[in-house]
C-alpha cells in the first residue's frame, strides 16, 4: 500500500508541475527555472566554500566551512518546506478519503513526507554540489570516500529537516485551527519566512570576510551548540567514518522518533475540533440582499478566507509597501538606490520615478490576475454558479470585482504616498491615481477570459487550482509579456518624442480599450464560454 500512496504522489507532484497532459511548453519553463536555481547556488556556494577552504587550511579549520555550507542548506529547508509541509500533510483534500479506507496513518504520512522530501533535496543539491566542487578545486584533489560520506550526511540531513518541519507544521496546523482570522495570521508568518529566506539567500555570498575574521569564534560556537555540524563537516575533510556514523545517526534517530509521533497523532490531528467561538442565531429578521450582492460577498471571502490564495495575490500590496518605506528611508540619498540599479543601466536620479512606477504597475497587474484561478476554484461544485437565477455575465463581474473591493483602495493609497513622496503634480498625478484602476479592470477581466478558456477543476489541493494550473501559468507569463512589450515599445519608437509618464497614458488608453474588448467578448460569450467549463 505505501508504494501505491508514494506513486499517487509522485504523479500529483509532476502533475502540479506540469499539468495532466505533459505539454513541452510547461516542462521545458519549469526544467529552466530549476536549472537557474542550481545552478546560482551552486556557484556562490562554490565560490564561497573555495576561497574559505583556501583561507581556513592553514588553521586546520577547513571542517568549519563545509559545515556552515550545509547549515545553511539545512536553515534554508527548514524555512522553505514549513508552509508546504501544513498543505501537503495537514490541508491535503484527499486526507478524509483515505481516512475511510482501510490505510495505516503510517503510511498516508509517509506518502506525504515524501513529497516534502523531494523539495528539500533540489532546495538543497546545490549546496552539496557547491560544496564538493569549491572543495575540490580548492585543494586541487577529488576522493571518492569524503564524497560519499558527505551525500550521506546530505541525504540524513534532508530526512530530519523534512520530519523538523512536519512537525512545526503541525503546530502551525493546531493554532491556526484555534484562530478565526487564519489569512492574516498565515499572511504575516509567510511574509517573515520569506524575507528571511531570500534574505539569507543574496547576503549568503557577503559572508566570506565574516568567516574569515572569526573563524575561532564561530568554531567554538559550533562545537558548543550545533555539535553534529562539527563531525559531518570534520567526517568530509578528514574521512572520519566514526564521525560520520555519529552525525547520521543524530539525523536519522531523532527524525524516527518525530514520525513516530506524528503517525500515533495523525488522525487525531485532522480530527481536531475547531475551538472558536461560534455565532449563534438568536432570533429576529434574515438579512436579506441581492443576488449579486451575495455572490460578490462569497467571493470576495474566498479570497480573504484561503491563506494561500490571498498570498499568491495579495501580497503584492506588502510588497508595494515596502518598496516605498524603501524609497522614504532613501529620499534623501536616492543616489544609494541608482548604485543599486547601475547593473540594471540606470544612471540617473531622474528614472527612478518611471522605474518605480512601472513596478507599481506590475504589482498592480499581478495582483488583479487572482481572477486567473477564480472559475478554478469553484472546483466540482461549478454546478451551482450554473444553476444560480442570474445572468452569466454578473456571476463574471461579481469575480471579476473582487480584487476591485479588496486590493485596489490599498495600491490607491500606495499610489498616493507615491506622488507625495517624487512630489509629482498635473497631469502625472492624475495619471498615477488612474493608473491603479485602469491596470486593475483590464487584468482583472483578462484573467476571467484565461481561466474561462483553461480551466482545472479536478484539483486535489487548493493549490493546484491558483498555482499550478494552466489559466494562472498563462496570464501571468502573458502578463509581464505585456509589461516587456510596453517596454520595448517605448525604447523603441516612443521614447524618441514623448516623455515617460506621457507615454503611461498612452498604456492606459490602451488597457482601457483593451478592457472594452474582452468586456464585450465576456458579454457577448458568457453563457457559450461558461457552459464549457465542466
Amino acid at each position: 500500500m505505501i508504494r501505491l500512496l508514494v506513486r499517487i504522489r509522485i504523479r500529483l507532484i509532476l502533475s502540479s508541475l506540469f499539468g495532466k497532459k505533459k505539454k513541452t511548453g510547461g516542462i521545458v519553463l519549469t526544467i529552466c527555472g530549476l536549472i537557474m536555481y542550481l545552478l546560482f547556488i551552486n556557484s556562490i556556494t562554490a565560490s564561497l566554500v573555495g576561497l574559505a577552504a583556501v583561507t581556513l587550511k592553514e588553521s586546520h579549520q577547513e571542517w568549519l566551512i563545509i559545515s556552515l555550507a550545509m547549515g545553511v542548506a539545512f536553515f534554508l529547508c527548514f524555512l522553505g518546506s514549513v508552509f508546504m509541509a501544513q498543505q501537503q500533510i495537514y490541508e491535503s483534500k484527499d486526507n478524509e478519503i483515505l481516512m475511510s479506507m482501510p490505510i495505516k496513518p503510517g503510511q498516508i504520512v509517509l506518502s506525504r513526507i515524501f513529497a516534502i522530501a523531494f523539495f528539500n533535496l533540489i532546495y538543497a543539491l546545490p549546496f552539496f554540489t557547491g560544496t564538493v566542487i569549491g572543495y575540490s578545486l580548492a585543494l586541487h584533489s577529488i576522493k571518492v570516500i569524503p564524497i560519499i560520506i558527505l551525500l550521506l550526511s546530505y541525504i540524513a540531513m534532508v530526512v530530519f529537516v523534512t520530519m523538523l518541519t512536519s512537525l512545526l507544521a503541525w503546530g502551525v496546523s493546531i493554532i491556526l485551527s484555534k484562530i478565526t482570522n487564519k489569512t492574516l495570521i498565515s499572511t504575516i508568518l509567510y511574509l517573515i519566512f520569506f524575507a528571511v529566506y531570500f534574505y539569507s539567500i543574496f547576503n549568503f555570498d557577503n559572508v566570506g570576510g565574516a568567516i574569515a575574521k572569526n573563524a575561532d569564534k564561530i568554531s567554538s560556537g559550533i562545537m558548543t551548540f550545533a555539535r553534529p555540524l562539527y563531525y559531518m563537516g570534520t567526517s568530509f575533510t578528514q574521512q572520519n567514518i566514526l564521525f560520520a556514523a555519529i552525525f547520521i545517526a543524530t539525523m536519522l534517530i531523532p527524525a524516527f522518533l518525530i514520525y513516530l509521533v506524528i503517525k500515533k497523532s495523525f488522525f487525531k490531528i485532522l480530527l481536531h475540533e475547531n475551538k472558536t467561538r461560534k455565532i449563534i442565531y438568536k432570533g429576529g429578521d434574515y438579512n436579506s440582499r441581492p443576488v449579486f450582492v451575495a455572490l460578490l460577498q462569497k467571493e470576495v471571502a474566498r479570497f480573504l478566507k484561503t491563506p494561500m490564495y490571498f498570498m499568491s495575490y495579495g501580497t503584492s500590496i506588502f510588497f508595494v509597501a515596502m518598496m516605498l518605506v524603501y524609497l522614504f528611508i532613501k529620499k534623501d540619498k536616492l543616489e544609494d538606490v541608482v548604485k543599486v540599479l547601475s547593473i540594471y543601466g540606470v544612471s540617473s536620479t531622474k528614472a527612478i520615478p518611471a522605474i518605480f512606477s512601472m513596478l507599481i504597475y506590475q504589482f498592480v497587474s499581478s495582483g488583479a490576475l487572482l481572477t486567473s484561478a477564480s472559475i478554478n476554484m469553484e472546483g466540482k461544485n461549478i454546478w451551482i454558479i450554473k444553476s444560480l437565477p442570474i445572468r452569466t455575465i454578473d456571476i463574471l463581474l461579481a469575480k471579476g470585482l473582487v480584487p476591485v473591493v479588496t486590493l485596489l483602495p490599498v495600491f490607491e493609497i500606495e499610489s498616493i504616498l507615491f506622488i507625495l513622496l517624487f512630489n509629482i503634480k498635473g497631469a502625472g498625478l492624475i495619471m498615477m491615481l488612474l493608473m491603479p484602476i485602469f491596470t486593475m479592470t483590464f487584468f482583472s477581466m483578462f484573467g476571467i477570459y484565461i481561466n474561462l478558456k483553461h480551466f482545472k477543476l479536478d484539483w486535489i489541493s487548493e493549490n493546484e487550482a491558483f498555482k499550478r494550473a494552466g489559466g494562472p501559468t498563462i496570464a501571468s507569463f502573458s502578463s509581464l509579456g505585456i509589461t516587456a512589450l510596453f517596454a520595448i515599445l517605448y525604447f523603441l519608437i516612443f521614447g524618441i518624442f514623448m516623455g515617460f509618464f506621457a507615454y503611461m497614458w498612452f498604456m492606459l488608453v490602451s488597457l482601457a480599450i483593451g478592457s472594452l474588448v474582452i468586456y464585450s467578448k465576456l458579454k457577448n460569450n458568457a453563457d457559450e464560454l461558461l457552459l464549457k467549463v465542466n
